[in-house]
């Protein structure tokens, strides 16, 4: 497997958006354009979107990976969640994932991918989805109940969640989601993008322009109204050209025949490619644009605006419209009609106010609502979140917590199971030692803190005239050496790791008193939990000096995992049936690690 990119201070960013969309295709592209600065700040990124989406021949323009979930526009929520399934596993080696305006399906997908594979993830909320009819059926309705609960998880356990705007925010708060997650980015401008172009020719070349592009529904019907009263009013000198689709669409065209506005002083064009939108907007000398919207589409002419530098004409009132007129970057227009196109005729012909406004409009795109700042927010957000929980450490978090489930199940099971044969050896070790059949002793565990561990007594407490014990050689009866062989004095630590103080495998327990002579590489041991086997345990077990059981301790402290404890336990009920390596080169047990290094820190004394 090829190295993490994160390893590098580079990392794989996995970008999740059904309608990924780039400068070739109508509406947004702020998936598009974050994607490319993360690309640019050195980050590598991998898109899943759709065929409906993305067509391959754009594809071969980004220098992105792009992998594609097939679906058509009809259903490509429904099938993008289903083509997500598959595509999402194949991506390798990912930090992170960006979660743009995705289904509530491919939310679930993508909190089991990102629990699996220990990342965080972000999710970039352009849009709330819609509520069901009540005349809908009973499934459709609690099909959008399960969607917002999954919504509302998702919130909660991503690393930050982004929305396009308070409107939203509010409206997601309101479906349960976390509000303390949340921070506001709008959908951004880029006015690199929007300079230099030559204004686009059309039957409004004579004319003063206002220009709409976007969604065209119902509530673009006050413009026609307006269209009609400036008609009224004699005035010809002023066009309007809406631009864009929508359900809404014939109905607006309708009436606008009706007003006797259509191909008069108000145009109704097709949706345009975005890199075409530049040059009309170049011909206008306002923008119309919606102050409120839940709907990523909807604020692009907002922010279009702020990136051509034009003058803002909004429909209607809220924070954003606020902002327009605060700063002197547009109007708001009056409900009234003939109000209305008064208010457009006076601000049209201040040619002084139209430049203040565009170059209000423009700073407005340079600063506040910048793409590259707007990107930045959420790169920074991505790379503080992976910086402060790597991956490997979450991962190491998360194998340690099932490694711990694991000890439980399996020594309370084993205590259970191997109830009979405790008592059979207990009952033997008081016939042939006496009492107690059970020692305890302080031994270090995890950190170095000291608890109890019990074991079978394989020794007499025999003593010398004086009073000190016997070496062990002379104490340890046929019986001891049996259990030692075949490791079955330690079967009572089934207990320790049932209490948590010591896991099933993991570096041996030993003494306090060695503690002290540990160096820094040593006392690494104490960074786990002791086990009742090990790695040193099934690689020499009491054959090995001192120092080759601590490094093989530390090596597997570095290395710990599921896997190597399954085989360190099968290597253990080997060695116990073969008996290997119970006793050290020429001594009954092993010698003492204190003693050792007593004496040599006495000869280096001499």
């Amino acid at each position: 497997m090829d190295k993490p990119a994160a390893a590098e201070g580079r990392l794989h960013i996995l970008l999740l958006d059904p309608r990924f969309r780039l400068s070739d295709q109508p509406a947004h592209t702020r998936s598009a354009d974050i994607a490319r600065r993360l690309d640019r700040a050195g980050h590598r990124v991998s898109v899943i979107t759709t065929d409906a989406a993305l067509a391959a021949t754009s594809m071969e323009r980004v220098s992105l990976d792009i992998m594609r979930a097939p679906s058509r526009p009809e259903i490509v929520a429904r099938r993008f969640a289903f083509g997500l399934i598959f595509s999402i596993w194949s991506a390798r080696d990912v930090d992170a994932v960006i979660a743009a305006a995705c289904p509530a399906p491919a939310l679930l997908l993508t909190m089991l991918f990102c629990l699996i594979r220990g990342i965080p993830f972000v999710m970039d909320e352009r849009e709330i989805p819609a509520r069901p009819q009540p005349a809908e059926a009973w499934f459709v309705h609690a099909g959008a109940w399960l969607g917002a609960k999954v919504r509302a998880l998702a919130s909660r356990k991503a690393a930050q969640v982004f929305v396009a705007s308070e409107e939203l925010k509010e409206a997601l708060a309101e479906r349960g989601c976390d509000a303390t997650r949340m921070a506001v980015s709008p959908a951004g401008c880029d006015p690199a993008a929007w300079s230099g172009h030559d204004p686009a020719p059309g039957p409004w070349a004579t004319r003063t322009v206002v220009t709409y592009a976007g969604p065209i529904e119902n509530d673009l019907e006050p413009i026609i109204n307006v269209a009609a009263a400036l008609r009224a009013s004699g005035d010809h000198s002023i066009g309007i050209v809406l631009v864009g689709d929508g359900p809404a669409r014939g109905r607006i065209e309708t009436f606008a025949i009706q007003q006797g506005v259509l191909n008069q002083n108000l145009w109704l064009l097709p949706p345009m490619q975005r890199h075409d939108l530049p040059e009309l907007y170049a011909a206008a000398s306002g923008i119309i644009a919606r102050a409120k919207h839940t709907n990523a589409d909807e604020g692009t002419g907002f922010y279009d605006a702020l990136a051509a530098g034009k003058p803002l004409v909004m429909l209607d009132t809220g924070p954003l419209a606020d902002l327009v007129i605060g700063r002197g970057a547009g109007i708001a227009l009056p409900q009234d009609p003939a109000a209305a196109a008064r208010e457009l005729r006076e601000s049209l012909a201040d040619a002084d106010g139209l430049r203040r406004a565009a170059a209000q409009a423009a700073a407005l795109g340079a600063g506040r609502f910048m793409i590259d700042r707007i990107a930045g927010e959420i790169r920074g957000a991505i790379e503080a979140r992976v910086a402060a929980e790597p991956r490997a450490v979450v991962m190491r978090r998360r194998m340690l917590a099932a490694k711990r489930a694991l000890d439980v199940v399996i020594s309370a099971l084993a205590l259970i199971a191997l109830s009979p044969v405790l008592l059979i050896i207990a009952i033997a070790i008081i016939a042939k030692m006496g009492w107690p059949p059970v020692f305890s002793q302080e031994r270090p565990g995890i950190q170095g803190r000291l608890f109890r561990i019990y074991k079978f007594r394989t020794m007499t407490n025999a003593r010398d005239p004086e009073g000190a014990l016997l070496p062990d050689e002379q104490r340890l009866t046929p019986l001891g050496k049996f259990l030692r062989r075949a490791s079955l004095d330690e079967l009572p630590e089934l207990y320790n790791v049932l209490t948590g103080d010591m896991s099933l495998v993991g570096p041996r327990p030993l003494l306090p008193e060695y503690l002290a002579h540990y160096n820094a590489e040593q006392r690494r041991r104490h960074d786990l939990r002791p086990g009742m086997t090990g790695w040193s345990q099934v690689n020499g077990r009491n054959a090995l000096t001192w120092e080759e059981k601590f490094a093989l301790d530390v090596w597997y402290v570095d290395h710990v995992s599921l896997w190597l404890d399954a085989k360190i336990l099968t290597k253990t009920a080997w060695i116990a049936l073969l008996g290997h390596g119970v006793n050290a080169p020429g001594h009954a047990t092993m010698p003492r690690f204190d003693e050792i290094m007593a004496r040599r820190e006495g000869a280096e004394d001499v």
